[in-house]
């Protein structure tokens, strides 16, 4: 009898937790869309003729998630983009949902990189780009953050188990997993192609790989003295790290989907909206079908239907000289 008096009043708090939880989660998220109604309109994504972007990735899909639609514009009015992948997500869930299986080989999570990077060469090929604009570096998925605290250790990948990259397509072969390593590569990189708007990940992404690639890039273009616009785009974004607010689920399925940064994310005549036209909304989602791997996982398929929205946005950081050119178009 005190057996089962314990389980019933375990179940019950166990229960009553859960109840808050949701509840918690439920007021946020009706916060959130309140505060909407507060602030003032995003502003319009501008591009000149003479820009050159490079798009910062930390894993194959981001781009896409983030910028697909503006990145196909781009694309079909040649303008010059470079695309950078920080790992080749190699740590990719998908291998437990594909394989049913708890363990895995190193070599398993290898031929995972691979596959992941064939898939990011078919995705930008939909849009309308070249394989010969990728970059993969190769470093180790889960583990940016790591490297960013300690940029001078040689870290060891908990999945691949090692300390170098073991692709032979990265932009420096066998390259050790150091941060020290990530900043000159990107300084390099950053240098050869010379970019005037650079996109990466926002620094309040509340997944560390993408904000640890957001800090990488800040110190680079800090380093080399770079002059340019810096958009941040965000993918992730949990309030408390618990309730996501960020991307919204659209409960209204037959609605127009139109995505608002977090209240608490907002600023003044800092956010810029891209919006897509529908032929950049169809071309955008055969893009996020080409990432097999990812759609498998039930949280990021939800991941990817969030991202097929109306528009796409960015938060500006100006560290262009302030000159004025024309504008080569105001809406791609």
């Amino acid at each position: 009898m005190l057996s089962l008096l314990i389980i019933k009043n375990l179940a019950l708090i166990i229960g009553l937790g859960i109840l808050i939880i949701l509840s918690l989660s439920l007021l946020i998220k009706t916060m959130n869309g309140w505060f909407l109604l507060k602030r003032k309109d995003l502003s319009l994504f501008q591009i000149k003729n003479n820009d050159r972007v490079m798009f910062i990735a930390p894993h194959p899909d981001d781009e896409i998630l983030a910028a697909g639609g503006l990145l196909t514009s781009l694309l079909k009015n040649s303008i010059p983009i470079k695309f950078i992948y920080l790992t080749c997500g190699d740590s990719n869930p998908s291998l437990f949902w594909r394989d049913k299986k708890i363990k895995f080989s190193p070599a398993k999570f290898i031929q995972t990189g691979i596959e992941r990077k064939q898939e990011a060469e078919t995705a930008i090929k939909i849009l309308g780009g070249n394989k010969k604009d990728l970059v993969f570096l190769g470093y180790p998925d889960h583990h940016l953050w790591q490297m960013w605290l300690k940029p001078k250790i040689n870290i060891v990948s908990s999945t691949t188990l090692l300390n170098h990259s073991p692709y032979d397509f990265t932009f420096k072969k066998h390259r050790r997993y150091k941060g020290d390593n990530i900043l000159n590569d990107l300084n390099e990189l950053i240098k050869e192609f010379k970019p005037t708007i650079i996109l990466c990940p926002h620094l309040k992404e509340t997944n560390f790989d993408h904000r640890a690639s957001s800090l990488f890039v800040k110190k680079s273009i800090k380093e080399i003295n770079w002059s340019g616009k810096l958009y941040h785009y965000l993918i992730h974004y949990k309030y408390l790290r618990l309730f996501r607010v960020y991307p919204p689920k659209n409960l209204l399925k037959k609605k127009e989907k139109i995505l608002y940064p977090p209240y608490s994310l907002w600023k003044k005549n800092k956010w810029f909206s891209f919006w897509l036209l529908p032929d950049q909304l169809k071309i955008k989602k055969m893009a996020l079908q080409k990432y097999e791997s990812q759609r498998m996982v039930p949280t990021l398929n939800w991941l990817f239907k969030s991202f097929s929205a109306q528009n796409e946005i960015f938060q500006i950081i100006d560290y262009s000289s302030g000159s004025s050119k024309r504008n080569f178009f105001t809406r791609l």
